[in-house]
Order: structure tokens, then sequence, then C-alpha cells
């Protein structure tokens, strides 16, 4: 490997680093990896960084020792990569692996090494390769069963750090209102631009309340900042969950932990149900799932939260996905048939529950406004 820290990208990587890798890891001990094959993991686009598997040779067979693992590196993309290194993207997923992930068992895939260069946004990550698992596609959705799954697992998540005392001591774990005021000045400056580049293939009334909001951003931030707060993933949608076995048995793992956050619950569940499903899907199941949401928080030991005060959030966090929606718009490539096909479906999904739940009247007119 070269003497950089971090391994740019899959060709740094050696078989001795592989090898004192996952001997520190505790996943082999007497065998040495010789030699591995990259594949890209071009049938998951991933717009922040790159995705490869590792298939692994080694010298002697060992129990545990894993034929493939996945390396995810930061975006080659060096402007894409300083901003998004500006509020902490790469780190924040490192150091969650590093100091949480473990807390919460069969959540995420193992990770047998976690780097990232600060100055440079660099990172790397070896994870467990769940190749058996079904990937969730949120432009398809899932069935109920799976839905209610992912739900049920993310408020059990929710519930373990509920107002946890750990929360203020992650000093890198932003806050969800992080840089609220630059946030919302962001997301004025590249509203032109995302407007000019999409307008063709937008709702306009989805056009008209993303404008709206370029006065509400950061109160928007700050109210789903405020307690009570738990570890919120930040990004939670099907593309980023995984799904194996059946019945009773079956399980479900989450990855892509770039946006984790200290923030209000519902912001997971909004995410998820406005992105992953269509309106009229959505419409039938999204109370009874709340509801569920709400349940299983009280069941594992939430107290003090009413399903009133859930439902606000919810409505609030709605809102909220405005910002993603523009901001990745802007930001990120989308031109690949996908990625304008993703940006049409969760464009649309946001307005109609923007409509559904009257978000507008969370957006008060200013006196400048109405001149």
């Amino acid at each position: 490997m070269s003497e950089r820290t971090v391994p740019y990208c899959s060709r740094d990587l050696t078989a001795s680093f592989l090898t004192e890798t996952l001997r520190e890891a505790g996943v082999i001990a007497s065998a040495r990896v010789t030699g591995f094959d990259v594949e890209p993991l071009n049938g998951r686009e991933s717009f922040l960084g790159r995705l490869d598997r590792l298939r692994l040779r080694y010298d002697a067979e060992e129990h545990s020792a894993p034929a493939s693992l996945i390396a995810k590196f930061s975006t080659d993309k060096a402007g894409l990569r300083m901003m998004l290194n500006m509020v902490q993207i790469y780190e924040r997923e490192v150091r969650f692996y590093r100091e949480i992930a473990r807390s919460f068992e069969t959540w995420t895939p193992d990770c047998h090494f976690a780097e990232v260069e600060p100055s440079t946004g660099h990172s790397i990550l070896l994870l467990q390769d769940l190749a058996d698992a079904l990937v969730g596609d949120h432009l398809e959705g899932c069935t109920p069963d799976d839905a209610r799954l992912a739900i049920r697992r993310l408020a059990s998540f929710h519930a373990a750090w509920w107002e946890h005392r750990r929360l203020d001591t992650l000093s890198w774990l932003p806050s969800y209102d992080a840089r609220a005021d630059f946030m919302q000045a962001m997301y004025q400056q590249i509203w032109s631009s995302f407007r000019e580049k999409y307008q063709d293939l937008l709702p306009e009334a989805f056009l008209e309340l993303a404008s709206r909001f370029q006065e509400h951003v950061a109160d928007s931030c700050r109210r789903l900042a405020r307690s009570p707060r738990t570890i919120v993933h930040g990004d939670y949608r099907l593309d980023n969950l995984l799904f194996d076995g059946s019945g009773p048995e079956r399980k479900i793992v989450a990855i892509d932990w770039q946006m984790v956050a200290c923030g209000q619950g519902p912001i997971d569940v909004a995410y998820f149900l406005v992105y992953c499903f269509e309106p009229s899907v959505r419409r039938r199941i999204e109370l009874a799932l709340l509801r569920e949401y709400h349940e299983v928080l009280l069941e594992d030991g939430v107290s003090g939260y009413t399903f009133e005060d859930c439902r606000a959030a919810y409505r609030q966090a709605i809102l909220q996905i405005l910002f993603r929606v523009v901001t990745s718009g802007a930001l990120l490539d989308l031109t690949s048939e996908r990625g304008r096909a993703l940006a049409r479906s969760v464009a649309r999904r946001c307005t109609e529950a923007a409509i559904d739940h009257d978000v507008a009247e969370l957006m008060p007119r200013s006196e400048a406004a109405e001149r």
C-alpha cells in the first residue's frame, strides 16, 4: 500500500494490508490474504462515493475468513468530496461504525476497518459482504410486511438512543440544526440552478413549495433538533436497507450512515414513507405504521411522548424533505436514467405528501414575501 494514511481507492489496497486488518479485527487468526480481485458494484449507484467488492484469496483455509468484503471509499470528485467533508459526511460514517454500530447488533454490517482523513475527506470502510441479502429499491417500494419490519427496527434503534446521556458526548455527531443558517444560505444559493435544471421535469406544485421553503430551512432544522432527541439515520430509504431470510426470521440491515445526526426520530419515518412509496400506497399504510412506530417506542421504554407529538414531528419532517431533494438535485450527478427517475419520483411523492399534510401551513409568509 502507498504511504497514505487512508487508501484512496481499491488500487491502494494490498494483500498484506488486508491480512493485517482482518487479523486486528479478529476475523482471521493464522490465514494470510495472498491476493484479491476487485469488482465495482455497478448495480448499486452511489452518489457520494465508490463501492467495490473484494474477492479474497488465502494461503490456508480458515472457517471465519470472509470470501469477500465490500470496500467503500469517498468520492473521487475533489470538489464534491471537499464540500461533503465540510459537513463531516465521511467522518460521521466512520465514527458511527467505530463507536455506535456494535451497540445495536445485526442492525449494521460488520465493519472490519474504518478510517477518514479529516483534511481531505478521503475515507475507507471495509464491510461485511451481505451478498445474499436483498437490496431494497425505493423506486419499486416494498411489501407491507417489509415496511412494518423496517419501521419496527427503526423504532427500537431510536428508543435505545432516546435522550441518551451519551448524545452530548459524541462530538462528531452533529445536531440536526448544526449550521442551520449556512444550510439555508446554501439552499438559497443553489435554488436557481436547481430550478433551471429540473423545471421541465418536476411538478409546478413542488417548485412552488420548494421556492417558498427558501426562507424556512433554518427554522425547520431547529424544530427537528429539539427534544426529545435520538440518533437518526438521516437517509433511511429502501436503497439503504438489506433484507435477509423470510417469515419471523427475516432480518433487516441498514447501511450508508453518512447522514447520521442527533434529532427527532420521525425524521427517519417521514423520509422512509415519503421517499419509498407511491402516494396511494403511502396513504393506505402511513397512519398505521406511524402508530406502530410510536407503540414500539413506548414498549422499549420511551415515556412522556404522545402520539400527537410524534405526528407533529412527522409533519415537520415532511417539510424538511424539500431541502434534501433540492440540494441532492443541484449538487449530485442525477443525469443517468435512474438518477432522473429518482428525481421525478421523489419530487412527485414529496409534493403529494406535502399537500396531504398541508406543510405549507408550517411556512408562514413574511410581510416582505407578501409584498
